[in-house]
């Protein structure tokens, strides 16, 4: 599994934080699964180019949804619609879950 964080080159200390701290919840999830993992940071002012780059034309590309509430909105002119446009591989869009639920990824023997 190949994780790809693409950030702007300008993009704000808050973004970056956020990035960083979603990298770290996916990889904790994967290592408490026993998975095996590279993670890649990348720039771009385009993150939709270069995801479509990265993955290539043989991957499933899981995408997590944006801030808007349905899928007509979350697909229109969003990330997702452009990566759609760039590559042949499949492509899922996640829902983030509720912030209630973001122990659902927590190590499973911690408890």
């Amino acid at each position: 599994m190949e994780l790809v964080c693409v950030l702007a080159p300008d993009s704000e200390e808050t973004a970056v934080q956020e990035a960083n701290d979603c990298i770290q919840q996916a990889t904790q999830w994967l290592t408490a699964c026993g998975k095996q993992y590279t993670v890649h940071r990348l720039m771009g002012d385009r993150p939709a180019e270069v995801i479509a780059a990265i993955a290539g034309d043989g991957a499933v590309i899981f995408l997590g949804a944006s801030l808007r509430h349905d899928v007509y909105r979350r697909l229109l002119g969003s990330l997702p619609a452009q990566i759609l446009a760039r590559t042949k591989s499949s492509v899922l869009v996640v829902k983030a879950l509720p912030e209630g639920d973001r122990d659902y990824f927590a190590d499973p023997d911690s408890s």
